[in-house]
Protein backbone atom coordinates (compact mmCIF):
# COMPACT_ATOMS: atom_id res chain seq x y z
CA UNK A 1 0.00 0.00 0.00
CA UNK A 2 1.72 3.38 -1.17
CA UNK A 3 0.95 6.82 1.16
CA UNK A 4 1.01 10.02 -0.62
CA UNK A 5 2.15 13.06 1.49
CA UNK A 6 -0.12 15.76 0.72
CA UNK A 7 1.84 19.40 -0.33
CA UNK A 8 4.86 19.36 -1.43
CA UNK A 9 6.25 17.33 1.56
CA UNK A 10 8.96 18.14 4.33
CA UNK A 11 8.54 17.68 8.11
CA UNK A 12 7.37 21.16 8.88
CA UNK A 13 8.63 23.81 11.00
CA UNK A 14 7.30 22.28 14.32
CA UNK A 15 8.21 19.00 13.90
CA UNK A 16 10.62 18.94 16.54
CA UNK A 17 8.17 20.44 19.02
CA UNK A 18 5.74 18.15 18.12
CA UNK A 19 7.59 15.67 18.77
CA UNK A 20 8.38 16.81 22.21
CA UNK A 21 4.94 17.62 23.21
CA UNK A 22 3.89 14.06 22.54
CA UNK A 23 6.41 13.02 24.77
CA UNK A 24 5.27 15.36 27.72
CA UNK A 25 2.09 13.77 27.10
CA UNK A 26 2.50 10.18 27.18
CA UNK A 27 4.58 10.83 30.46
CA UNK A 28 1.61 12.83 31.60
CA UNK A 29 -0.92 10.58 30.67
CA UNK A 30 1.02 7.49 31.90
CA UNK A 31 1.82 9.46 35.58
CA UNK A 32 -2.11 9.79 35.43
CA UNK A 33 -3.31 6.56 34.67
CA UNK A 34 -0.94 5.24 37.54
CA UNK A 35 -1.46 7.28 40.34
CA UNK A 36 -5.23 7.31 38.98
CA UNK A 37 -5.69 11.39 39.16
CA UNK A 38 -7.94 12.59 35.83
CA UNK A 39 -6.15 16.14 35.93
CA UNK A 40 -3.31 14.64 34.48
CA UNK A 41 -4.93 12.67 31.78
CA UNK A 42 -6.98 15.98 31.09
CA UNK A 43 -3.29 17.99 30.84
CA UNK A 44 -2.24 15.24 28.65
CA UNK A 45 -5.11 15.28 26.04
CA UNK A 46 -4.60 19.41 25.62
CA UNK A 47 -0.77 19.45 25.50
CA UNK A 48 -1.80 16.29 22.50
CA UNK A 49 -4.92 19.15 21.44
CA UNK A 50 -1.96 21.40 21.49
CA UNK A 51 0.81 19.84 19.51
CA UNK A 52 -2.31 19.42 16.94
CA UNK A 53 -2.66 22.84 16.42
CA UNK A 54 0.49 23.87 15.20
CA UNK A 55 0.08 22.02 12.70
CA UNK A 56 -2.18 24.74 10.94
CA UNK A 57 0.74 27.73 12.15
CA UNK A 58 3.30 25.80 9.78
CA UNK A 59 3.55 27.84 6.45
CA UNK A 60 5.05 26.18 3.29
CA UNK A 61 7.75 27.15 1.60
CA UNK A 62 7.01 30.45 -0.88
CA UNK A 63 7.13 28.99 -4.21
CA UNK A 64 10.71 31.26 -5.22
CA UNK A 65 12.26 29.08 -3.20
CA UNK A 66 10.63 25.81 -4.25
CA UNK A 67 12.07 26.72 -7.78
CA UNK A 68 15.84 27.70 -5.95
CA UNK A 69 15.48 24.36 -4.20
CA UNK A 70 14.89 22.38 -7.39
CA UNK A 71 17.37 24.09 -9.46
CA UNK A 72 20.07 23.92 -7.14
CA UNK A 73 19.29 19.66 -7.38
CA UNK A 74 19.32 19.81 -11.02
CA UNK A 75 22.68 21.42 -10.87
CA UNK A 76 24.17 19.16 -8.55
CA UNK A 77 23.47 16.39 -10.72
Amino acid sequence: MAFFAHGTGGTGRFLEWKVRLFFVAAVLLLVGMAREVDLLVLLAIVVLALAFVLRFFERPKPVEEEAEDDDAETEAR
